[in-house]
């Protein structure tokens, strides 16, 4: 059981990274992959923020997953605030963008889900004030869409290309929004 006020619980508990822990101690092969993991979320750390970009001049680039994934897998291990301090640069920056392209929802998605796993593992190294700022960004950029798609509301003065396209998501029988 996980308390509705303890972090992490997304993906994986404080208890999940104890027993890693363990592992990385007794294990030689579960070692040799976290001192992978470690070495590239030390090269996320020497990154430029993680700023609006596309992967094909379309397409918003969802990659930032795997950096909150990689430095919230070794500061959930071992701590380091350099870890959390740009967990929380590259979160802040991607709360502001303009927009995570609601009318190609799976890449809403796929923001939504890093931003969620990023508040999570790194809940603990915010202020209340942070996680306002990451939150309401959530709440603006992704969720508001999603809520809306369930309720199959859209945005006033949207044509029907737009509707149609904002909620493809709801009925599609693929994984493919986009």
């Amino acid at each position: 059981k996980t308390s509705k006020n303890t972090h992490p619980r997304v993906l994986a508990t404080k208890d999940d990274f104890d027993r890693i822990r363990e592992l990385i101690k007794n294990d030689a092969d579960v070692a040799k992959w976290y001192a992978d993991i470690k070495a590239q979320a030390d090269y996320y750390v020497t990154q430029p923020p993680f700023t609006f970009r596309t992967t094909d001049g379309l397409r918003m680039d969802t990659s930032v997953i795997s950096r909150f994934e990689t430095m919230g897998m070794v500061y959930n291990v071992e701590g380091g605030e350099q870890y959390a301090k740009k967990a929380y640069e590259d979160m802040a920056t991607i709360a502001e963008y303009e927009t995570w392209q609601p009318n190609a929802f799976i890449l809403l998605a796929n923001m939504l889900t890093a931003m969620a796993i990023g508040y999570d593992w790194f809940y603990n190294s915010m202020t209340p004030e942070m996680r306002g700022k990451i939150s309401e960004g959530m709440y603006r950029l992704g969720l508001k869409y999603a809520l809306d798609g369930y309720r199959r509301e859209v945005e006033p003065g949207a044509t029907a290309l737009e509707t149609r396209s904002r909620l493809q998501w709801l009925n599609d029988q693929s994984n493919w929004t986009a």
